[in-house]
């Protein structure tokens, strides 16, 4: 160690290699390591801020105990080199939940600290992180299990992270997620999925929902109005969605896929309601194989004798609240060259459903031809029952 001071001017420099150091810095956290330090400072003790100073840190094999939520960090090591007012890390690594974090980057202005971090993991068994999840999101119950690695970099004021530019990609396998808010689990997942600012990805995710396997595509951005734009494929089912929301508005601005053999087209919007259903507001085309129907278990038995074959189009649109068949206003028509009921060819098929708000009647008009003869039919529909 070298000191040398005159009046109020000092300059000191030390080296120090201490062996078994232990910090204890109250509230049951501690500091263990045995590390190298250089430092040397330099200026007016009268004016303490204008000190100049700089050095390094070498960590040998520290341990850091009594820390929130994730309890210990062991096997810190690195450089961490210092100089006025700015730190600087080099490949900073150590354990912790189970995996190892390689930090490093440039902390600046330690009154009021801007980070410039890029972290890597190596793989998380994501169980250790539940103890985290169960302490900072109160309003969902969620249980996760599975691999992920992950890379973030942190560019901002840390005492303001959400304001930060945050951007992370993690790599995720054998996934299982379990929620309160989720009918089923979700199972196998295994994907890619990146955050940057006000963004979210989803690259090549597959799971398992419902005993269905699927795959999905896509992105949510700006979270207060979110805008999502998802491509879902499952075994009997795709769909390519893009929706935005604001406030309590929902405008679907694309809804179309296929189920079975059976397509659809639907644009519209939904108006959301606290304790109560959505208001709909849907055009839309659908296209469905008669065939198809034979996938409702509830209509297995009497399709049986109809065994219908063919293709229906249908074109129209409805406004409502899905259950409360009173509110309905729809009007569809339906059309198709030809189908078979039982056997028998029904061609030139052109009919219209129709049904006016609140007063749960509507209207049926069909025409067609049989065996070279015409048949139509038109008949009044009304739904008494107060609980349809």
């Amino acid at each position: 160690t070298k000191l040398s001071k005159d009046k109020d001017k000092i300059k000191a420099q030390s080296n120090l290699a201490l062996e078994a150091a232990t910090v204890d810095f109250g509230n049951g956290m501690t500091f263990k390591d045995s590390p190298d330090i250089q430092f040397s400072i330099e200026g007016d003790l009268s004016n303490v801020s204008q000190l100049i100073y700089k050095g390094f840190i070498n960590f040998a094999d520290a341990s850091l105990t009594g820390l929130p939520t994730v309890k210990t960090a062991d096997h810190l090591k690195g450089h961490v080199a210092f100089e006025t007012n700015t730190l600087n890390m080099d490949s900073i690594s150590l354990q912790t939940l189970g995996t190892t974090l390689k930090i490093k980057g440039r902390l600046n202005d330690f009154t009021k600290p801007q980070a410039d971090l890029e972290i890597e993991t190596s793989s998380i068994n994501l169980e250790n992180l539940n103890p985290l999840i169960t302490e900072y999101v109160k309003d969902i119950k969620l249980d996760l299990s599975g691999q992920a690695q992950v890379t973030a970099k942190f560019k901002g004021d840390i005492a303001q992270p959400l304001e930060a530019d945050l951007a992370i990609h993690s790599t995720f396998s054998d996934v299982n997620v379990v929620s309160d808010k989720l009918p089923d689990t979700l199972t196998k997942l295994s994907g890619t999925a990146s955050y940057s600012k006000d963004e979210i990805q989803f690259q090549e995710v597959t799971g398992n929902f419902l005993k269905n396997d699927f795959s999905l595509n896509g992105k949510v951005s700006h979270f207060k109005s979110p805008t999502a734009n998802v491509q879902l494929i499952a075994q009997d089912f795709n769909a390519d969605i893009e929706v935005e929301s604001v406030g309590q508005h929902v405008q679907i601005s694309k809804l179309n896929g296929k189920y079975f053999k059976s397509s659809f087209d639907i644009k519209g919007s939904a108006e959301l309601r606290e304790n109560s259903e959505p208001d709909l507001n849907l055009n839309g085309k659908f296209n469905l194989d008669l065939s198809d129907l034979k996938n409702f278990p509830q209509l297995v038995e009497p399709l049986k004798t109809v065994n219908p074959v063919g293709i229906l189009t249908a074109k129209g649109n409805f406004k409502g609240k899905p259950k409360d068949i009173h509110s309905w206003a729809s009007t569809i028509n339906i059309s198709s060259p030809r189908v078979t009921l039982a056997n028998h060819p029904v061609e030139n098929i052109i009919a219209k459903y129709t049904q006016e708000a609140n007063t749960g009647k509507g209207s049926f008009i069909l025409g067609s031809s049989i065996y070279g003869g015409k048949l139509s039919a038109d008949a009044t529909i009304g739904v008494e029952d107060p609980k349809l």
